[in-house]
């Protein structure tokens, strides 16, 4: 499961978008330019980490909708590396952002 998970660049930023915001709901479209990869990319990322049990997705009108699955064995682990990585300053940077707006 290892390599099949931390073996792609992608599926990685893709991991650390979702992970991150955990409580939110992505598109497509929005993941891909969040990300920095082409849509069809990041689908084919997306369909690894569904068999992976990692992401869940639903549909909602034209637009199929993709977030972390919180219930996965592994989401707390996964999240606690993402928050002892690089990652970290972007997080407290983001959310102090939002402190701010309060």
């Amino acid at each position: 499961m290892l390599e099949k998970l931390l073996t792609s660049k992608t599926r990685v930023k893709i991991l650390e978008l979702l992970i991150l915001n955990a409580d939110s709901e992505f598109y497509l479209r929005e993941t891909a330019k969040r990300v920095g990869i082409s849509p069809a990319y990041v689908r084919k990322e997306l369909e690894n980490l569904q068999e992976l049990n990692l992401i869940l997705q639903r549909k909602r009108g034209n637009m199929i909708l993709f977030k972390i699955n919180k219930n996965s064995p592994i989401f707390e682990e996964l999240k606690s590396i993402f928050l002892k990585t690089e990652s970290l300053g972007d997080f407290i940077r983001k959310n102090l952002r939002k402190l701010g707006e309060i």
